[in-house]
């Protein structure tokens, strides 16, 4: 009776071990997986603000009035409809979503205007 209270112990230890373990991977992988959930989270909302922080730099909107003004100009001086549509599209794509309230020249203003329409 001894040997078989023996065999017991060590069978329930054994059991007793492989479900802690089993317990430890579930837990681990399901604590991955949610600090996989969180920082997906976090880094798309870091990168938001650092868009629209980039997006608020000196050099970001000096740099968009130069392409304006570059726009402006090769549209004002080509006669064919067809360059003056590509123009069109590309000015309305590229600032589609520019702050027109940072654009100082009337002229540029009302050219971006007529070019996204709105």
């Amino acid at each position: 009776m001894n040997q078989s209270g023996g065999a017991v112990q060590v069978v329930l230890a054994t059991i007793v071990a492989f479900m802690a373990l089993v317990i430890f991977l579930v837990a681990s992988i399901g604590m991955n997986f949610a600090g996989i959930h969180i920082n997906g989270f976090l880094n798309k909302e870091r990168m938001n603000v650092e868009t629209q922080v980039f997006r608020e730099t000196q050099a970001y909107v000096q740099g968009k009035h130069q392409d304006l003004a570059n726009y402006f100009k090769e549209y004002k001086k080509t006669e064919d409809p067809t360059e003056k549509a590509a123009l069109k599209a590309i000015v309305g794509s590229q600032f589609a979503d520019f702050d027109i309230n940072t654009i100082n020249s009337p002229t540029l203003r009302s050219f971006l205007v007529s070019m996204r329409g709105y």
